[in-house]
């Protein structure tokens, strides 16, 4: 049975045509109803997770 779900999964994210523009727009007035503010500012910076160096 684990892997019927499994692929109603996959099927629901490949094979499913997507309305970006109504997701998007329905998304981002969701962080307007949590976050927003008239003069507020949203900004993500990633500088506070380390990164793992690779020396070759």
């Amino acid at each position: 049975m684990e892997s019927a779900k499994v692929r109603a999964m996959q099927h629901f994210l490949s094979d499913i045509v997507w309305e970006e523009g109504r997701i998007l727009s329905r998304y981002q007035g969701m962080v307007c109803d949590d976050l927003g503010d008239s003069d507020g500012v949203l900004i993500f910076d990633e500088s506070g997770f380390v990164r793992k160096r690779v020396t070759i």
